[in-house]
């Protein structure tokens, strides 16, 4: 399983999957968790099975869960953070128009 982390992680950043690592994954991650914020937000939301806060929160454990050691609990924080944010924009009602 880790090499499908570590090609998520490649993917997510821009990095060339041949010279991946753990240690460039968490280099990345940790020096961006933005980066894996808007990724997994924009995972979470084109998700046919995140309908509601709660699922998608469901979402982001469960890809915190599968990229396991990769993100330590400073990046982990920062990119809930971030992935709460975009989450309560797109939960929230259209703005009227007109």
């Amino acid at each position: 399983m880790s090499g499908v982390r570590l090609i998520q992680v490649a993917r997510i950043y821009g990095l060339s999957r041949d010279e991946i690592t753990d240690e460039k994954a968490r280099a990345a991650i940790d020096d961006n968790p933005h980066q894996l914020a808007e990724a997994l937000f924009a995972e979470a939301a084109a998700s046919d099975d995140v309908i509601s806060e709660t699922t998608a929160l469901d979402y982001l454990e469960g890809r915190f869960a599968f990229l396991g050691d990769l993100v330590n609990e400073q990046a982990r924080a920062e990119t809930e953070q971030r992935f709460r944010v975009r989450l309560q924009e797109w939960l929230a009602p259209p703005a009227p128009s007109g």
